[in-house]
């Protein structure tokens, strides 16, 4: 049995930590899509009419667990008080 998912899910996990630290790489483009300013590349999120979060990156397009991108965005929604009001009415707009 191979446990190779779950170091990389792990990794996912520790990512998305590091994002949730950096709220500043978030950018709203609107109340369903947000773009990730990652440490390597840029990434699009987009909120489906099912309100599920998903993204542009390798790992989103090869697994079925989520991206540490979507992790830190769902983290940082639940949070709430890492964004501007604005950008709050806009999802909830969206939502």
């Amino acid at each position: 049995m191979s446990w190779s998912w779950l170091s990389s899910d792990i990794a996912q996990i520790a990512k998305a930590k590091q994002y949730v630290a950096e709220p500043a790489r978030f950018s709203w483009q609107g109340p369903n899509r947000v773009i990730l300013h990652g440490k390597h590349h840029t990434h699009t999120l987009r909120r489906d009419a099912d309100g599920n979060w998903h993204c542009t990156c390798a790992y989103a397009a090869k697994s079925h667990w989520p991206c540490s991108h979507v992790r830190a965005l769902e983290t940082l929604l639940e949070q709430k008080d890492h964004f501007p009001e604005a950008d709050l009415q806009a999802l909830r707009a969206g939502a």
